[in-house]
């Protein structure tokens, strides 16, 4: 009897030591949010075409812009990153690449917005 104690118990502390990742490595590669510094509006994020459109006031200067804030999904990272600065005239291309090393190429617009236009309050007469 002392013997099979020791047989389990050895069985049960080399299988406790076996290094095994159940779930693997995450595939996910999103961006949930991206902002800007002075932005206009909320960020508008299309995960099917993989197109972020961010608003900016028309007399926002987009040929130097860096991101404020990004954030992806966990254990993802993304290229160029925070604080990189980009000339936003054009659409740029962000590389975002999950944890299990699968990459995606997500589009970044910003998008100039006019003014809004302020219709005038009716009396109601």
């Amino acid at each position: 009897m002392k013997k099979l104690s020791i047989i389990l118990g050895l069985a049960l502390v080399t299988q406790a030591c076996i290094k095994e990742d159940r779930f693997g490595l995450s595939s996910r590669k999103d961006i949930l949010s991206f902002e800007v510094t002075g932005q206009a509006g909320a960020t508008t994020i299309d995960a099917d075409s993989l197109v972020v459109t961010v608003p900016v006031d028309a007399s926002f200067g987009v040929r130097s812009v860096a991101p404020s804030a990004i954030t992806l999904s966990n254990m993802a990272s993304i290229t160029p990153g925070i604080g990189d600065t980009l000339d936003f005239s054009n659409p740029q291309t962000y590389l975002v690449t999950a944890e299990d090393g699968s990459e995606v190429n997500w589009t970044v617009i910003l998008k100039r917005q006019g003014p809004e236009v302020q219709l005038p309050n009716s009396d109601f007469n």
